[in-house]
């Protein structure tokens, strides 16, 4: 019944592309309605004639979709290469930037305690959300200074459709939630049988 659900969400997320995607062509290659004596400049064409286009529409996307977060409640900040970080009051914050076919979004969330022996049960987790889970793929790593950290990455393609990028919002949101509502693993040390737990800051 979820599989169904998610082929039901993934086959309009696609219709919503593609009638994106027509409104956008339609307006690129509209023809004008009044014509004028006035020669038109010669249009360049190929690969450096997309890329402007592509820009903007990136762009575009990119502003929709910041003003739409705002409206859940993000504060969203321009960060260096090209990404910004949207930071919510009660939600994980997250980083996202615009390709010129679609944004990606990514979190990261460190792990509070040191993994020890627990790797195992926190990969058999991450499995399991990666199973579960409606748009985010999920992984563990570890960062610069050796802090143990869990990645959820989600790629949303297409120009921004509102209806579209609610239900993505959605997905999100119930994805980011599995690492939140994680069960405590719990690690014997060698000299004790006391237990140690290890949490999601």
């Amino acid at each position: 019944m979820v599989r169904v659900k998610y082929l039901e969400m993934c086959l309009a997320l696609v219709k919503q592309v593609w009638s994106s995607i027509r409104n956008v062509l339609a307006v690129v290659t509209g023809r004008p309605r009044v014509e004028s004596g006035v020669a038109l400049a010669p249009q360049q064409t190929g690969p450096a004639a997309a890329a402007p286009l592509e820009a903007s529409v990136a762009g575009d996307t990119m502003s929709q979709t910041i003003a739409h977060l705002e409206y859940l409640g993000y504060e969203v900040r321009p960060e260096p290469e090209g990404w910004s970080h949207a930071k919510h009051p009660y939600r994980y914050g997250f980083h996202l930037r615009a390709f010129p076919q679609g944004i990606r979004l990514d979190c990261t969330v460190g792990i509070g305690a040191e993994i020890g022996n627990s790797r195992i049960a926190w990969l058999e987790f991450l499995n399991v959300a990666n199973d579960r889970g409606q748009i985010a793929q999920f992984s563990m790593f570890e960062d610069k200074v050796g802090r143990h950290v869990v990645r959820m990455c989600a790629f949303v393609s297409g120009v921004y459709s509102r209806p579209a990028f609610a239900m993505v919002m959605d997905m999100w949101h119930h994805d980011l939630d599995l690492v939140r509502r994680k069960p405590e693993f719990h690690s014997q040390t060698d000299a004790r049988a006391d237990d140690v737990a290890v949490t999601v800051n």
